[in-house]
């Protein structure tokens, strides 16, 4: 490994580089269409006990509520841009999504609230069309925020596509029902077996529409206005596929909720992507996976044993193969190997560079594992310090 030489301290007036700590986004949640948070709820799982799974489970319905079906039926794109797929196999993300699904309706959990700021308004009437993924992932955040919810189903069932065109072998009804049932527990209004053909049928006498009639038709609106829109392709056509779709009804549920409160609406941005050529990959060599990959055709994902003293065997050990890309996950080497100990640790934990001691060698950027220490750089922001996500 080559390093970069060390710089005088007044060379001639030249400014020093000084590494700093980067937020990066995983390639995982950058391909997921539902951007579910990957790198967090996959490292809460390398705790063995019920809090560290609640905890997972918590942060994943954050962006997708229905995370039992997703854990079967997703074409697990996240696995396909794993950085670790290069180097011994992708870490089975789907499967450790399914089985935290899978516990989590065992053990009969509710969806959480959305945290809302003190005074905001938290009981609009809201109308959703639709009750495929994108639809009940847009019920799922209005209702968990405070709204009326009335959730129209042009069948008789409730699950859209998920319902119709998923083999019972694939997809287990017992397991979609149980996902839908915690949805509609929020005090979800259903009302199946009807149509609504027209706009104007539902607003007013809705504050707001999510309109979510398939895969190709997402909006949310109020009179007179369009909030959000599923984005238009002019050069490519991406695939449909049920993460997307929860994706785009969160975000236009997230739209709608935000002009209801009189607040400006999340941003859909991304960090950059961490890439694998800025990882140190050599200290996670020699463990491979120990689930079944997502990216394997077929699979025992619909057969899988809903038993919570089973579903969770080798969850913490697949979990713990997680690289963290792109986020510190509290090794102390940068702190071991600085030369001029130039980093130093803090009270309850983190890390801190000390620009006057720092001799720009690079040594710590080379040796970061996950790739969040970085010279700065016109396309990465970075910090003099940082606190590990599971510290912060």
């Amino acid at each position: 490994m080559t390093h970069r030489g060390s710089l005088p301290r007044d060379a001639q007036g030249v400014e020093y580089q000084i590494p700093g700590f980067a937020e990066l986004t995983p390639p995982c949640v950058h391909a997921c269409g539902a951007h579910e948070p990957v790198r967090e709820w996959v490292l809460a799982l390398r705790r063995d006990d019920e809090e560290a799974i609640h905890r997972a489970w918590t942060a994943i319905v954050a962006a997708n509520p229905l995370p039992a079906t997703m854990g079967r039926i997703c074409y697990a794109d996240c696995e396909r841009n794993c950085n670790r797929d290069a180097l011994d196999g992708a870490v089975s993300i789907r499967e450790l999504e399914g089985r935290v699904g899978d516990y989590a309706l065992a053990r009969g959990w509710a969806l959480p609230p959305v945290p809302w700021p003190a005074g905001a308004r938290r009981s609009a009437r809201v109308t959703v069309v639709g009750s495929g993924p994108c639809g009940l992932s847009a019920a799922s955040r209005l209702a968990r925020a405070g709204h009326q919810v009335v959730l129209w189903e042009a069948y008789g069932e409730l699950g859209g596509l998920l319902r119709r065109s998923i083999s019972e072998e694939r997809l287990p009804r017992v397991v979609l029902d149980g996902e839908i049932a915690r949805i509609v527990a929020l005090g979800v209004d259903v009302r199946s077996g009807q149509s609504v053909r027209h706009l104007e049928d539902v607003l007013p006498p809705a504050d707001g529409v999510i309109w979510a009639t398939g895969a190709s038709m997402c909006m949310a609106l109020v009179v007179g206005r369009t909030l959000w829109r599923q984005p238009v392709h002019t050069k490519t056509r991406p695939r449909r596929t049920a993460s997307l779709s929860i994706g785009r009804g969160l975000r236009a549920a997230e739209a709608l909720d935000a002009y209801l409160a009189g607040a400006m609406a999340p941003s859909a941005g991304l960090p950059p992507v961490s890439d694998v050529q800025h990882m140190n990959t050599g200290y996670f060599e020699g463990h491979g996976p120990v689930l079944p990959s997502g990216q394997a055709a077929g699979g025992s994902a619909g057969r899988r044993s809903g038993d919570p003293t089973t579903v969770l065997a080798g969850v913490c050990t697949e979990a713990g193969r997680c690289m963290s890309c792109g986020s510190c996950m509290g090794c102390d080497l940068c702190h071991d190997v600085c030369p001029f100990y130039a980093i130093n640790l803090l009270d309850g934990g983190g890390y801190e560079v000390v620009a006057q001691d720092c001799e720009s060698c690079g040594i710590c950027v080379d040796e970061c594992p996950t790739g969040t220490l970085r010279m700065p750089s016109p396309d990465v922001a970075v910090a003099p310090w940082v606190v590990p996500r599971e510290l912060a």
